[in-house]
């Protein structure tokens, strides 16, 4: 079977400078440019003609990056970005199109079996016992639809990990990529924030995964970037800019997930006196930014004053999400094997339920990937995803390398506060995690800098 290779493992030659370095520099620039001028774009042509143009150009380095891999990674940050948006207002034509990106990072991951195969580290192994598991659940579930879509955003992992590994030794493109999609994000949530009223709803918590998974692009390339304002300075800014959009999207969940992102960017920024001026930098931007948007900053700490709020009731603070929690929970009481993959909504409503029902004739979804996994697929599932959650911490304590230690806590955070008040479809946290699979590798890039030799 033809796969992707990925580059060689050796370090470059001192003296020389890789080619793959020069590619990231020289292509870096065009698609920040590239994403601005869309993004401006937008108040002229309308925003969903400019997310079109981006997406557009994202699909197609991606093809691109089949044979040019640091392209291909600056067109999968993009997708991966913009991807709350894309299936909010492209592609909204059910199965087939809403799973576009996912159908190519499928391909991708077939025709790279090889390298995924030979990726043996327990964080890879269980992450295909899992897709497996989920794959095998669809034959008990009652709604093998939602089932599929289950599964295929589950799978793109498995593409990511290969668009990082092709490029992996490449220490620009990390950084490029963590300013590319920085700027994909501050300057698309400005644009949707300046344009909300002509366009259609947007989730709040879809919304909120846009500056998100930026958050997790920049976390990625911390380490990577030079001291200094040029390097970590601009960082800081944009994953300030990135912050203050989570905030304002009012998404309460996310936004917990966010400032673990943000302690974990000022512990990564190198020396004490560049902490402070990261902090006051950051604090600035966030001023500067939520004065513009008055009316979203008082709606936010609405949303967080409720959720503190000890007179109203826990349905109520919780938008819900407690009593899915609970019908989720019964249902694994009843069926501690699960109920299969995507049958949370279906068994809901054909459930008595035990616990205070809320909207019991609505078909909705468990909003929460913990409950959501226990429910659907049981103890195996649980028992699959938790040690593949936690492993990344490990991993990383076990490197004795303390930009991968913070590295692999951030992934077991993000997934362990993202799996509260989202379900896993969303690509932000597997875009984080098949970075930090990447990174974890003997030989990286980060483990060759603690060497001196990178």
């Amino acid at each position: 079977m033809t796969h992707l290779a990925p580059n060689s493992d050796r370090p470059p030659r001192a003296g020389r400078r890789p080619q793959a370095s020069a590619a990231a520099d020289h292509w870096g620039p065009l698609f920040v440019t590239l994403v601005l001028a869309c993004w401006a774009a937008t108040f002229g042509i309308g925003f969903k003609a400019g997310l079109g143009i981006l997406t557009a150009c994202g699909f197609i380095a991606a093809i691109v990056g089949l044979f040019r891999p640091v392209i291909g990674l600056f067109g999968v940050g993009i997708l991966c970005t913009l991807d709350p948006l894309m299936n909010s207002f492209l592609f909204t034509g059910g199965l087939w199109r809403w799973n576009t990106f996912n159908y190519l990072l499928a391909l991708v991951a077939v025709m790279s079996a090889p390298l995924l195969l030979g990726m043996s580290d327990a964080r890879n192994r269980l992450a295909q016992l899992f897709a497996m598991l989920l794959g095998l659940e669809l034959l008990a579930s009652p709604d093998w639809y939602t089932g599929l879509q289950d599964v295929a955003g589950v799978a793109a992992l498995f593409g990511l990990v290969v668009y990082f590994a092709r490029a992996a030794e490449d220490v620009a493109a990390w950084r490029w990529l963590a300013l590319v999609c920085g700027a994909t994000a501050a300057a698309g949530g400005i644009a949707y924030f300046l344009q909300q009223t002509t366009l259609p709803y947007l989730n709040r918590n879809a919304s909120a995964f846009l500056p998100l998974t930026a958050l997790f692009a920049i976390s990625l390339a911390f380490p990577l970037a030079r001291p200094g304002l040029r390097g970590q300075g601009i960082l800081a800014i944009l994953a300030a800019a990135n912050y203050t959009l989570v905030f304002l999207s009012g998404s309460r969940g996310t936004l917990l997930t966010a400032t673990g992102c943000g302690l974990v960017i000022l512990i990564l920024t190198q020396r004490m006196r560049r902490r402070w001026v990261v902090v006051l930098t950051a604090g600035l931007v966030v001023l500067a930014m939520t004065r513009q948007f008055n009316a979203r900053q008082s709606g936010a700490v609405n949303r967080i004053n409720l959720l503190l709020n000890p007179q109203q009731s826990l349905l109520n603070r919780t938008s819900g999400r407690s009593a899915l929690l609970i019908d989720g929970w019964h249902m694994f009481l009843d069926h501690p094997l699960g109920v299969g993959t995507g049958g949370y909504g279906v068994t809901r409503v054909n459930s008595a339920g035990a616990g205070p029902r809320w909207e019991p004739s609505s078909q909705l979804a468990a909003h929460a990937g913990w409950i959501k996994i226990l429910a659907e697929n049981g103890l195996p599932g649980i028992a699959l995803i938790g040690p593949f959650v936690l492993s990344f911490a490990v991993a990383g304590w076990r490197s004795r390398n303390r930009d991968l230690l913070m590295l692999g806590l951030l992934v077991t955070l993000a997934f362990g506060l993202g799996f509260v008040s989202t379900e896993y479809q969303n690509k932000g946290l597997w875009f984080l995690a098949a970075g930090v699979m990447v990174l974890l590798r003997p030989g990286s890039v980060l483990t060759r800098r603690a060497r001196g030799s990178a």
